[in-house]
């Protein structure tokens, strides 16, 4: 069970959930790439060997980062969670929310990652980069904040109506 489900009050349930893109993995494969190409050209395992380790390193610690991040979008909140060590999170009201932003470049448009901006009340801002599916992150935020208008519209309607 992870932080978000851990987190979870009663009522509330989980709409979208998502971690970090893959694209997070491109340093540990370029060093990869590295070591054998070095290894081709100058015919030795040395090049291999440091690359390989190196790589190894770096992929080890973006499968933690990866690990230790969890977005998601409930019927009541958007939770974010980064961190091993020193965990960094936050829970924000759909209530709270101004405005979501999701910002992709070229690359991240192609291969479906992005950045994630969530403005709330009081001009907080916080980003989340390279996660996976930001447009549909910042569209089930949206769309929760509309449900949960319609929700207050008809309560206060029917309590109008007493």
């Amino acid at each position: 069970m992870g932080y978000v489900e851990r987190s979870l009050i009663p009522g509330e349930r989980v709409v979208f959930k998502t971690r970090l893109h893959w694209i997070i993995f491109t340093k540990a494969y370029f060093l990869a790439l590295t070591g054998v190409v070095g290894a081709v050209l100058w015919g030795r395992y040395a090049p291999l060997v440091v690359a390989g380790v190196l790589a190894a390193i770096s992929a080890f610690c973006a499968v933690s980062r990866r690990l230790a991040s969890e977005f998601a979008v409930t019927n009541r909140r958007v939770l974010l969670k980064y961190g091993i060590f020193e965990k960094h999170s936050m829970e924000i009201l759909l209530s709270k929310i101004e405005g979501v932003i999701a910002d992709q470049s070229l690359l991240g448009r192609l291969l479906g990652y992005g950045t994630i901006v969530i403005e709330g009340t009081g001009g907080m801002k916080e980003p989340s980069r390279m996660i996976a599916d930001p447009l549909r992150f910042r569209l089930m935020v949206h769309e929760q904040i509309e449900d949960g208008e319609k929700v207050r519209t008809v309560s206060e309607h029917a309590d109008s109506g007493r």
